[in-house]
């Protein structure tokens, strides 16, 4: 391996040392301050970084950052610092001195910027914010694009621009798979707490993040409306003749493209780069897009559930509400009743009635849904992906029950008896604790008709075991 290719050489052999430090969050937000202050787009482009600049930049991050005090400090340069500007010094000299920033003497006065591996590693931490604005949706019709222009010009750019767009499409599908899956896991992970909060957090997804970017790309930049095009492109370009045209662009194409090597001495760099953007787009069609359709079926189905959750815990805490007040007004004397439900009219007496005014209704209009003339292939799924599919709809389902199924499970129990009590169904395994969990609802209207009918007695008596304490009913045949 050559030197050239050796990334840990000169003044780089340290260059991770300053984020392996007591400050590393600080040091973070200094570099991430830099590179806004030297090329986000309110950067002063004409004016150059002294180490003045620099250092006061790093003491406004350093005294809005903190700091890991439960860790001890083992590199002597932060340990002489005892204010902030000291510190500033420190962390400016150390991030000098491991090759992320260098000096520039120019016009007779220093001026410091980020090195090429500085800027670079800057850049991507500058990056995990998400802001300003980004063009995620255009990929598909930027590699087209790019392709035509190809096509036209014979232009060298235009190839490694298409590249870098197919390149980006699968990237894309990955970050919006991470984004559900760390969306879904935050939901679950405090579920009680979560639920009340879940359609927003739905909502806010489908408004800030689904609609403007992820249904373009779904829709308008999807890989299934574009790839047959790009192909049509592709194929166009490789024809023989055509090839004869482009030593010139095969030329430039080996003096810029690193990275690719050529299988066989008669392949051309052209065709691995045509190559290589066919795979990107084929692996975002066939396995990025099925995995990101999960994922968010995924994810809309747990906050369905959640949703669910909430409305039936909201419903009951305004049921034991409302039984709560029933209870304490029926210990009460009826003067007490009375002063009571006066001081409860006199809350309700700021509610009104009243109908509404038929000059302000009116009839939606019925619209005419557009019919799709195309009929997309879908690619059948792989073994992977039915695995973690049939996984998902088992989770879904692990605790779905079916009320024919409980009352099989109770007349099997019950034999020839005519009465059981809940309290002796016995417990062998999972689909007995559910039957016995849910056996009231044997008794409910839709099974009017089953023969024989089941009717449920309270008792008013209560009965524990090993698995659950709860109300005991007793079941009877008609």
């Amino acid at each position: 391996m050559s030197d050239s290719t050796l990334f840990f050489t000169d003044n780089k052999k340290r260059f991770f040392r300053p984020l392996n430090s007591k400050y590393r969050e600080v040091i973070l937000g200094c570099l991430r301050s830099l590179y806004h202050r030297l090329y986000s787009p309110e950067a002063e482009f004409g004016y150059q970084v002294t180490r003045e600049d620099v250092r006061d930049l790093f003491v406004q991050v350093i005294r809005e950052t903190p700091v890991f005090t439960d860790e001890e400090e083992k590199e002597e340069i932060y340990q002489k610092a005892t204010d902030d500007r000291a510190k500033a010094n420190a962390i400016f000299q150390e991030l000098l001195n491991c090759g992320w920033l260098e000096k520039y003497v120019d016009n007779m006065s220093s001026t410091y910027r980020f090195t090429r591996a500085g800027k670079a590693f800057s850049e991507t931490i500058a990056g995990f914010e998400k802001k300003g604005l980004q063009t995620r949706q255009r990929n598909v019709r930027n590699t087209k694009n790019a392709l035509q222009a190809f096509l036209t010009k014979n232009d060298p750019f235009d190839l490694i621009d298409a590249v870098d767009y197919a390149k980006r499409v699968a990237s894309d599908f990955s970050d919006d798979i991470a984004d559900l899956h760390e969306r879904k896991q935050a939901l679950m992970k405090d579920a009680i707490q979560k639920a009340r909060f879940a359609i927003q957090d739905l909502l806010d997804y489908m408004d800030n993040h689904f609609s403007p970017d992820l249904a373009i790309r779904l829709s308008a930049d999807s890989i299934v409306r574009h790839h047959n095009e790009i192909r049509e492109i592709i194929d166009k370009i490789k024809k023989p003749w055509r090839l004869k045209k482009l030593k010139r662009t095969e030329n430039t194409l080996k003096s810029l493209v690193f990275g690719i090597k050529e299988s066989t001495s008669e392949t051309p760099i052209i065709y691995q780069l045509l190559d290589q953007i066919e795979r990107y787009l084929e692996s975002a069609e066939r396995i990025k897009m099925s995995e990101l359709r999960a994922a968010l079926e995924s994810y809309v189905g747990r906050t369905t559930m959640l949703i669910k959750q909430a409305t039936a815990m909201m419903a009951g805490l305004k049921e034991e509400q409302l039984a709560k007040t029933l209870q304490t007004l029926s210990k009460c004397s009826p003067e007490e009743q009375n002063q009571q439900l006066a001081q409860i009219g006199q809350h309700l007496g700021t509610l009104s009635t009243r109908l509404v005014a038929p000059n302000t209704l009116s009839l939606r209009k019925r619209q005419r849904r557009e019919v799709a003339a195309e009929i997309q292939e879908v690619p059948p799924p792989s073994p992977e992906e039915r695995l973690l599919a049939a996984l998902a709809e088992a989770e879904d389902n692990a605790f779905t029950v079916s009320i024919d199924d409980i009352r099989q499970e109770i007349l099997k129990q019950m034999g020839e008896q005519w009465t059981i009590r809940i309290s002796e169904l016995k417990i062998t395994d999972a689909a007995t604790f559910l039957a016995l969990s849910h056996a009231i609802e044997v008794g409910s209207a839709s099974l009017e008709k089953e023969k024989p009918r089941l009717l449920i007695e309270p008792t008013q008596e209560r009965f524990m075991n090993g698995y659950i304490e709860a109300d005991d009913y007793i079941i009877r045949k008609e």
